[in-house]
């Protein structure tokens, strides 16, 4: 038996080393803000760019670039900034430059051999969306916001020119392989040719009846594919700019498109988690790749055809086999947005959602990936811990709330009552009972162990965003759109009393104080608001006057309250008398969730950047 047990411990533990190599080289150190001692996530994923040589491949993402090599999935650079939000990437022909365009209104270009930054264009006028060198790589096109083309000289920065006439944002650019000329992709619903030397428009190329996301020449240079929120991707005769074809089979918006190295075929995201292979002379499909997991966002070729690298909302890049179908190589960490972080009450598991119908699990001590949880259809809005550290239970706008066996990753049952979107789950103290609160202004009852419905609190006009127990489970919180919390006896389930607001977003977020004797509100503006939760008495607003306050947390010893903000910003307040002692700044997007660990050394927040960040509290002081 002793055996047997040492067998499966010695198996665990290889697992947990194996997925920590894959996970990138103890990437959770790299690049940190101040303040943080740890990062799990390496940002939402925007772009994919792939070497000429074959060698690396770059990935835009919400918190800076990474570099990884293709044949191990070693990630060898993150190329980073303060508030460096990367929209595109390009490499040099000779792949010795690297180009990145950010909402940092700015192009930089950086030496790929050391991973350091060479020089910033300053594009100052507004965020840059994308960027490509021209074939002989002494040009680079940036474009963006400002519904402009700019071309810069690589070497020295200097702007040579500046293309005008989209009439909205431009969301991509490409060099023709072969002449002097430039094709421009903008949300105005036109694909434009130039002559990047003389700054001449050639000609427009008009059909798609929504905005476009993206354009590219064929490697030849004879033809031109867009795609564009319409649904559909166009491919256009460069001399004539007539459509030659138009595929249509998109369920929903085609993410991303490109030709093969043939310039023969084009391979395409539907829209969902199937890449499609088409043939250009028929239009018809001659290949699926179907092995994703989640929808795909961006595809990129190597530059000898045999390899297809995809960028996935499940937070991995991906890179296929052309013969098998297959995939061969996976990179994870690059996850669409995370929310609701949650510690297990013995802090050794943390729970959050990301990509927006994923729960990812990771073991605290390992800081390793443990499971996925995808069983939900539509978006997730709250997951929470049970008592015993065995069960999560989650709410999605699907209208169900799921009780899954943790460690198995295996559902244990569905609760379900018609009561529209959930938007927020809690457990009772002693895990006996789950409340819910849904879309139509109720909050619902349940017991954990059969899955039994008890009762339906009806008090609120509005859609409740936040139900919560007390630490002594006697109460039960509900924060509504409605702009009002009420507060509900959890034994007797009567209304005792509404505590209203004059918040204009309504009650996001709910807290109680560790001694259930403050309870904490929080709605998308400037201020948390703070009432006596025994007397109904309010207490006192603290505001922020450069953040607006998202998510809110109280510490595990009552000392500190936390907030996140939509800036992507994190602050802490004394509540001895509420005043701000601290700021953390490093997230590149909206932080909409905190959390404290059970020791109350450390502060998560999670951000729409796509990462988790780990604040260290032991150097803060409270007196």
């Amino acid at each position: 038996m002793k055996k047997t047990l040492f067998s499966i411990l010695t198996i665990y533990i290889s697992i947990l080393v194996l997925a920590a190599t894959a996970f990138g080289q103890d990437y959770t150190q790299w690049g940190l803000p101040e303040g943080a001692k740890a990062r799990l996530g390496k940002g939402k994923l925007y772009e994919i760019a792939y070497s000429n040589s074959g060698k690396r491949v770059a990935v835009a993402s919400g918190i800076g670039i990474w570099v990884y090599d293709t044949h191990t999935g070693e990630a060898l650079h993150l190329l980073k900034e303060p508030k460096f939000v990367v929209r595109g990437v390009a490499f040099s022909p000779d792949d010795k430059m690297l180009a990145s365009a950010g909402w940092d209104k700015t192009v930089r270009l950086w030496d790929m051999e050391t991973g350091t930054h060479l020089r910033m264009i300053a594009d100052k006028t507004d965020g840059v969306e994308c960027v490509a060198f021209s074939p002989d790589g002494k040009i680079v096109a940036s474009a963006g916001w400002d519904k402009t083309v700019r071309l810069w000289h690589a070497e020295t920065g200097t702007l040579l020119q500046t293309l005008t006439g989209n009439t909205d944002t431009v969301y991509g650019v490409s060099f023709n392989p072969n002449g002097k000329t430039l094709a421009s992709a903008s949300w105005d619903k036109t694909v434009r040719l130039w002559n990047y030397e003389t700054g001449q428009h050639l000609q427009t190329f008009s059909g798609h009846t929504k905005g476009l996301f993206s354009v590219s020449f064929s490697p030849d240079g004879m033809k031109l594919v867009s795609t564009s929120w319409d649904k559909t991707v166009r491919l256009w005769d460069v001399k004539t700019g007539s459509s030659l074809l138009t595929l249509t089979d998109h369920p929903s918006n085609p993410n991303s498109v490109v030709f093969s190295p043939d310039s023969k075929s084009l391979v395409s995201s539907r829209g969902g988690k199937r890449i499609r292979y088409w043939d250009i002379q028929t239009g018809e499909p001659v290949r699926e790749f179907t092995e994703n997991t989640d929808v795909v966002s961006k595809l990129v070729f190597s530059s000898d055809g045999k390899t297809l690298v995809s960028g996935s909302v499940d937070g991995a890049v991906r890179m296929w086999n052309l013969q098998t179908g297959k995939p061969f190589l996976t990179i994870p960490g690059h996850f669409s947005g995370m929310t609701n972080p949650v510690f297990s009450q013995d802090g050794t598991m943390l729970a959050a959602i990301s990509g927006y119908r994923t729960i990812r699990l990771w073991d605290m001590n390992t800081m390793t990936p443990l499971n996925i949880l995808t069983e939900h259809k539509r978006p997730l809005d709250s997951v929470v811990f049970s008592p015993d550290g065995k069960t999560l239970a989650s709410g999605s706008l699907d209208g169900t709330v799921r009780l899954q066996n943790i460690l198995t990753a295996t559902p244990l049952m569905t609760l379900s009552n018609d009561a529209g979107s959930i938007y927020s789950v809690a457990f009772s103290p002693d895990g006996f009972m789950l409340a819910s609160g849904s879309g139509n202004g109720n909050v619902d009852l349940w017991t954990v162990g059969k899955g039994t419905h008890i009762q339906t609190l009806k008090r609120h006009t509005g859609e409740v965003l936040s139900v919560l127990f007390s630490p002594d489970g006697k109460l039960i919180a509900s924060g509504s759109r409605d702009k009002t919390v009420c507060l509900w006896d959890a034994m007797t389930r009567e209304h005792i009393r509404t505590l209203k607001t004059d918040m204009d977003n309504g009650i996001e977020k709910l807290a109680f104080s560790p001694d259930g004797e403050t309870l904490a509100c929080g709605s998308g503006d400037a201020s948390v608001h703070l009432w006596d939760a025994n007397t109904g008495a309010y207490l006192m607003k603290i505001t922020d006057d450069q953040d607006l306050i998202n998510g809110i947390a109280f510490s595990p010893d009552g000392k500190l309250l936390a907030s996140g903000s939509i800036e992507g910003t994190v602050m802490l307040w004394d509540t001895e008398n509420y005043h701000p002692i601290n700021k953390f700044h490093g997230h590149t997007s909206s932080v909409y969730s905190v959390t404290f660990s059970p020791d109350g050394k450390t502060l998560v927040s999670a951000s729409l950047d796509g990462t988790l960040l780990f604040w260290d509290l032991e150097s803060v002081s409270v007196d």
